[in-house]
């Protein structure tokens, strides 16, 4: 893409090229099944055989699907579809790109979704935490989002691209989520101790870490609130603190 968001047409790499356009385009990371080339059984006999290829652009609105010419080889055939699928979008694909940089606004429902999970779970969530589907339209796309520790699943209305689309069901779980009685996160409480880290020694550390759990819990600490247990290794010794007096949050040094 130029500066002006038009599309370079031709490359040495069409494959290639078409993932590009499209991940800048659509602002996704595009998954394996997301553009789908598939060979024609060849034609002729000995020497001389000619491939022909269909790639399916499964990640845009309607899958287009484009056939390539014959080509000698299964690779020069896969490349063919790939430059003719960028031929017949590239005014369209130069169309998005241009509305993405126009956008003032980007939806950040993803990343709250993310933090209010994390207060929910308190532990830091990870992608086994979310299971994402899409049903695909001719008029665009429809993302439904699988919580397994809520039990639930929300999904979004129809957006024209698979980004937009999750970050509307993102946006229907954040409002659920905004209903419940979250524990307040204890990583705005720690965020002194970052900030100190680098020259932060191990006792003061320990005694920051008392302040700011005493903090969170609105009480005085007792004995067994918070728990080092130390382990012999080859180079040393390595701890772990368990801070029982906020919902028993576990860290190992």
């Amino acid at each position: 893409l130029t500066a002006e968001g038009k599309l370079l047409i031709k490359s040495d790499n069409p494959k290639g090229r078409l993932m590009e356009i499209i991940a800048k385009t659509q602002k996704v990371a595009l998954d394996k099944g997301d553009v789908v080339y598939d060979l024609v059984t060849p034609e002729g006999v000995g020497t001389d055989p000619k491939y022909l290829c269909q790639v399916t652009l499964a990640c845009l609105p309607g899958q287009p699907k484009f056939m390539g010419q014959e080509a000698p080889t299964k690779k020069g055939a896969e490349q063919s579809a790939a430059q003719k699928a960028i031929d017949g979008l590239a005014q369209q694909l130069s169309d998005l790109h241009i509305a993405y940089l126009s956008a003032e606004e980007e939806p950040k429902h993803k990343s709250m979704l993310n933090a209010l999970l994390q207060r929910y779970l308190t532990h830091p969530v990870t992608k086994e935490d979310f299971e994402w589907s899409y049903d695909s339209t001719d008029a665009g796309f429809v993302a439904t989002v699988n919580i397994p520790s809520l039990s639930r699943q929300f999904s979004g209305s129809l957006q024209q691209n698979k980004r937009l689309a999750s970050h509307d069901a993102a946006g229907q779980a954040v409002a659920y989520l905004e209903t419940l009685d979250l524990p307040a996160p204890l990583t705005k409480a720690l965020l002194p101790l970052a900030d100190a880290a680098g020259g932060a020694s191990i006792s003061s550390a320990k005694g920051d870490l008392y302040q700011a759990v005493t903090q969170v819990a609105g009480r005085p600490l007792d004995k067994g609130d918070i728990a080092y247990h130390e382990e012999a290794c080859s180079s040393g010794y390595i701890s772990t603190v368990t801070v029982t007096g906020y919902q028993d949050l576990t860290s190992q040094g």
